[in-house]
């Protein structure tokens, strides 16, 4: 009996230990509801690291990078590692700190909506993928200043129909031979025809810059 009270109160010892869980040493603890969350600064006093904890488990960590153009990125990984899976959002941002493109990934592959803005803050486009990473569902892309610059239809990974094809001032654009997946799509920036896409049941198979 007093053998069993033992192994019990053994038991419990390490149960409440794993809930009270708590970082071993951070440069910054902040708590967010219900989870804290360690950060750490590297030498140039900059975020470098991320760990988030819910019930005194690491659920997962998020990563800061820098690059020599003054953008910078966020990503967030289930694992311990830097090189572990993608899983969470992942953030690039312009050197002002504005949103550059935001990404969702799942277990490694990158799934859900996604979205991706000009300098200014202006949205540029909207975009998503299916479980399997696939574009999926109808994309949408606009000029800085918020008009439509074209519309268009994904079926697991394949280009099936263009919706809409505009200039900067709303007035449709010549799209070429493109439908339903198939023939070629002649895409202009600023006025200037510049490349020429050729697709077959909905894959790019060729595509080539216009000389000028």
């Amino acid at each position: 009996m007093k053998t069993w009270n033992l192994f019990y109160f053994l038991f419990l010892l390490i149960l409440v230990g794993e809930v009270n869980a708590q970082p071993k040493s951070c440069d910054k603890l902040i708590q967010r509801g219900d989870t804290l969350v360690c950060q750490e600064f590297n030498r140039n006093g900059r975020l470098f690291k991320e760990m988030f904890y819910l019930g005194g488990q690491r659920i997962h960590t998020r990563w800061w990078h820098y690059y020599s153009k003054g953008t910078f990125e966020s990503v967030q990984r289930k694992g311990k590692s830097p090189f572990s899976k993608l899983h969470g959002p992942a953030v690039r941002f312009y050197p002002s700190g504005n949103v550059e493109t935001y990404l969702v990934y799942t277990h490694g592959i990158r799934t859900g909506n996604c979205f991706s803005y000009y300098p200014s803050g202006n949205l540029r486009k909207i975009c998503s993928r299916n479980d399997q990473g696939k574009s999926e569902g109808v994309f949408y892309e606009f000029h800085e200043n918020g008009q439509l610059s074209y519309q268009a239809r994904w079926e697991d990974g394949r280009l099936r129909e263009i919706l809409a094809y505009k200039d900067s001032l709303g007035n449709d654009l010549p799209i070429g031979t493109f439908k339903d997946g198939t023939g070629t799509w002649l895409w202009q920036e600023h006025g200037k025809l510049l490349y020429e896409f050729n697709y077959k049941d909905g894959r790019m198979v060729k595509n080539r810059r216009l000389k000028q």
